[in-house]
């Protein structure tokens, strides 16, 4: 054994055989694919094993053996189907995010995924909230080496799991997930007073205060920034502030002005699924 045809899903296999006659022993030698892959000295009518190392694929093997006054005799010559590798899984990427765990201000998903084996049995590809569990998608298919985009929009802003799955016809299955966060809406970004004042107006102090709100709920900040401008020339004429937290009421200082005139004070609010806020004062 094995008999003749059968699949092995293992690498390394035990192969069984006897031999009848008159000799005592014999020298036997297994032979896969015409090569000899393994050897012993065996006894008359006695099971005997002898193991291999294979690799996947249709493997023809053989039994060999010569007894003590040198005559020789071949076994049958059977097939073994070989299959003991895991099919692979990729989801190489959703909206363009190739690593799992990030955001995309996209409803509209774009699945990338690849499901590869020389015999499986079937993929199924499933999209499910995170939150709630809804089974969104639920795809399968039995093609083979199969490399494709699925295009899926969902209804709500959340964090939705995708998952594939794929089997072959030795059971050996392998399992990829993949999480992406969906976040459509505008991070808040307002400036609430300047100096003081909550509408366009004069101050007599060239250190500049500015209240200002940033917050986002969802996917949460990857920044914002307020930046002074010369409303005359346009060009920067204080540091940035920036940095990652929300912020409600907070307090930015620009100091030392270079002279009078009418500044532009800009906020933007950024995202980590790259939506954008912003909001303008002028002083």
């Amino acid at each position: 054994k094995p008999a003749n045809g059968t699949w092995i899903n293992a690498s390394t296999f035990n192969f069984n055989f006897s031999y009848a006659d008159a000799s005592p022993t014999a020298t036997c030698v297994l032979y896969v694919d015409g090569s000899s892959a393994n050897s012993t000295t065996a006894s008359n009518n006695t099971n005997t094993t002898l193991g291999a190392t294979l690799t996947d694929g249709i493997k023809s093997w053989q039994v060999n053996c010569t007894d003590n006054a040198t005559n020789m005799a071949n076994s049958t010559l059977w097939v073994a189907n070989v299959d003991a590798t895991n099919p692979t899984t990729t989801i190489n990427s959703v909206n363009s995010r190739t690593s799992s765990g990030l955001w995309t201000n996209n409803a509209s998903l774009v699945i990338n995924f690849t499901a590869n084996d020389t015999n499986i049995v079937n993929w199924t590809l499933i999209v499910f909230n995170a939150s709630n569990g809804a089974l969104l998608i639920n795809w399968t298919d039995t093609v083979n080496n199969l490399s494709a985009a699925l295009n899926y929009t969902v209804s709500i802003n959340g964090t939705y799991y995708v998952n594939l799955t794929a089997i072959d016809n030795r059971s050996h299955l392998t399992s990829t997930q993949f999480t992406i966060g969906v976040d459509t809406n505008t991070p808040t970004a307002t400036i609430n007073k300047v100096n003081g004042q909550a509408t366009l107006g004069w101050t007599n102090n060239r250190t500049l205060l500015v209240n200002i709100t940033a917050l986002e709920t969802l996917s949460n900040l990857s920044f914002w920034n307020v930046t002074v401008y010369n409303a005359s020339s346009g060009a920067a004429v204080a540091s940035n502030k920036t940095t990652y937290t929300n912020m409600s009421g907070e307090l930015v200082s620009f100091s030392a002005l270079s002279g009078d005139g009418t500044y532009t004070v800009n906020l933007t609010v950024l995202d980590n699924a790259s939506n954008q806020g912003a909001d303008t004062f002028t002083i």
